[in-house]
């Protein structure tokens, strides 16, 4: 991941943590919804929800 953090970093330093936090999520998740909220131009929460399927 290392990669990765360097890479936003580089594109954007003063967003690089919320987009890490936001990578990392996507990354980790196999099933289900990654919700962002904005107030006022700025990332203020991030939510995950995991779906878990039984066949």
């Amino acid at each position: 991941m290392a990669g990765l953090n360097e890479k936003v970093t580089e594109l954007a330093p003063n967003l690089s943590e919320p987009l890490i936090q936001v990578a990392e999520a996507i990354e980790k998740l196999r099933f289900g919804m990654i919700q962002l909220t904005v107030h006022e131009g700025k990332l203020v929460q991030l939510e995950i929800t995991e779906k878990r399927r039984f066949t």
